[in-house]
């Protein structure tokens, strides 16, 4: 019965919250796991080549293509608290990694993940109220692993909506060991 009660007590709470927050924007992440071989093992494998070309697409704000995705990989290394990854728009020539990571902002609803590995050719969408993202973690032609985050009221990329959308969505699509609830880590510290 004590069990009950606190569980009502939290869901009370998160009601509260819930609706404190109703006006505020939300970020909405959809992972999709493609293959079946995706664990937490897949970001050490990625890490181990060094760096992640990063293909950026559909600049929402305007303004230069390049400098946008210097601003979106930088963004997104700041995402993922268990390795280092090296997110790069500009692969060194003697990169060998098999991994690519597709970044479409605003994908239209036709957009696919599952194609985007070898046609980045995918619709977009006109910026609405919210802006999304969809990355794709591909391996050579085939994808891995994908991730659609939203949030609305984002105003460019100096907004902390913007820096939130990416940074969620990133953590979504490489999780981290931290992070991981079935982790030794986790185990020894609960």
């Amino acid at each position: 019965m004590k069990g009950l009660l606190h569980h009502l007590l939290g869901l009370s709470a998160l009601a509260v919250l819930a609706a404190s927050c109703a006006n505020l924007p939300v970020t909405v992440v959809r992972p999709a796991i493609i293959r079946s071989h995706v664990g937490l093992d897949l970001v050490d494998n990625v890490a181990k080549y060094g760096g992640l070309t990063t293909i950026v697409l559909g600049n929402p704000f305007g303004g230069s293509d390049g400098q946008f995705g210097v601003i979106v990989t930088e963004t997104i290394r700041q995402a993922n608290f268990g390795q280092d990854l090296n997110f790069t728009t500009t692969p060194l020539p003697d990169d060998r990694s098999p991994y690519r990571l597709i970044i479409l902002f605003n994908p239209a609803p036709k957009a696919r993940p599952e194609k985007i590995c070898v046609d980045l050719n995918q619709p977009t969408a006109p910026r609405q109220d919210s802006l999304s993202v969809m990355m794709v973690l591909c391996t050579s032609e085939y994808p891995v692993v994908s991730t659609t985050g939203r949030r609305g009221g984002v105003s460019g990329t100096d907004d902390p909506g913007f820096r939130s959308l990416l940074r969620s969505t990133t953590a979504e699509l490489l999780p981290s060991k931290l992070y991981d609830i079935n982790s030794p880590e986790h185990r020894r510290r609960s």
